[in-house]
């Protein structure tokens, strides 16, 4: 033993840079035990659900603010705490009944290191511990992008939309150039 503390390193910077390879991670459905929670919400008369570690808030849409020439699924964007953040709307992305009951009244804003925006939702329903075992891998009804966007479906049939796709989808990053 070297120095005054009973514990010393050999190479302080090889033990750091390990400990961040593992907090940087991606955690999947299989790396943890046996459930995993969602937020809950309602699309169209359909529920969903997106894993809870790629959500940072859910708001009551409000101040939306239209964008000429954005892509027909972006609703508009709102300032959420001084942040300009994108609404998309998953109605459009997947095709759903734009008519059915619902009117787009809330936000949930997903967010990792690169990207943060909110998907409109017509009701947040809440948080549900889902059986990891429980989760069907698709649906052969599912087709296109919204099977692009799929995690699974649980047994009572709510979609599991998989958030890590979601938000590193190139379409989801709106450039508007003049």
């Amino acid at each position: 033993m070297t120095g005054p503390y009973p514990y010393q390193p050999e190479n302080p910077t090889d033990i750091l840079k390990a400990r961040a390879r593992k907090l940087a991670a991606e955690e999947t459905l299989t790396d943890q035990t046996d459930h995993f929670s969602v937020l809950a919400f309602r699309l169209a008369k359909e529920s969903y659900g997106i894993e809870l570690r790629h959500i940072s808030g859910v708001h009551l849409l409000k101040g939306l603010a239209y964008i000429p020439g954005a892509p027909a699924f972006i609703l508009g964007i709102i300032n959420m705490r001084g942040r300009i953040l994108s609404v998309v709307d998953l109605k459009i992305i997947f095709d759903l009944d734009n008519d059915a009951a619902g009117n787009n009244g809330m936000v949930i804003i997903l967010k990792n290191v690169d990207m943060e925006f909110c998907l409109a939702a017509d009701e947040i329903i809440g948080v549900h511990q889902i059986p990891a075992k429980g989760i069907t891998a698709s649906l052969p009804t599912l087709t296109g992008i919204r099977s692009e966007y799929l995690l699974g479906v649980s047994g009572d049939g709510m979609v599991i939309l998989d958030g890590k796709k979601l938000l590193n989808a190139p379409e989801m990053r709106i450039d508007i150039v003049p």
